[in-house]
């Protein structure tokens, strides 16, 4: 309980030191360019935080899921628990789709806005090749391991810790008498 209590008096306190720091230098600032430029020189001390944040979490997520997978006998129970895992995604979406669109309805944002449209001739530089049943299935599953841990292949980068926990299930040993 004591570390918890240490943890959150230093989050309270880097909450207001932010909001300190932010507010000197919005003090030093003569005009809206030199406050930009202040927080574009500040905004790389941000770059640096996530790219460490981004870069222990995928084999955190990976480690995790590796060894609990690993430790289940079946393989009813990863089907149960992927089927489950399935479930749980659909329904977050499904929430967070339904409040999204509650809150659309509710707020109209961008009604005031008159922006003019682009002329039909305006190019999107969009990939618009309908997706189809073969690349679909394709990318589902990972090919060089360093493309699987980005945040946007979380379906690939699935796909390969389960291929991985079977294997490493498959190589265990057996116990004593069950050979």
């Amino acid at each position: 309980m004591k570390t918890q209590v240490k943890l959150t008096r230093w989050i309270m306190f880097s909450m207001v030191l932010g909001v300190a720091i932010g507010y000197v230098c919005h003090q030093m600032a003569p005009d809206g360019n030199a406050a930009k430029a202040i927080a574009a020189d500040l905004g790389i001390i941000t770059e640096i935080f996530l790219r460490l944040i981004k870069m222990i979490i995928a084999p955190l997520v990976f480690a995790t899921l590796v060894s609990g997978i690993s430790s289940m006998e079946s393989g009813k129970a990863i089907g149960r628990i992927g089927v489950r895992a399935v479930g749980w995604f659909i329904l977050a979406s499904l929430i967070s789709l339904s409040i999204g669109l509650l809150f659309v309805n509710l707020a109209h944002p961008g009604m005031s806005m008159n922006l003019p449209l682009p002329g039909a001739d305006a190019s999107t530089n969009l990939k618009t090749s309908a997706l189809n049943a073969k690349d679909f299935l394709t990318h589902m599953f990972p090919g060089a391991l360093p493309r699987q841990w980005p945040p946007t292949r979380s379906c690939r980068s699935s796909c390969f810790r389960y291929f991985s926990v079977s294997g490493l299930a498959g190589s265990r040993e057996l116990p004593r008498g069950k050979h």
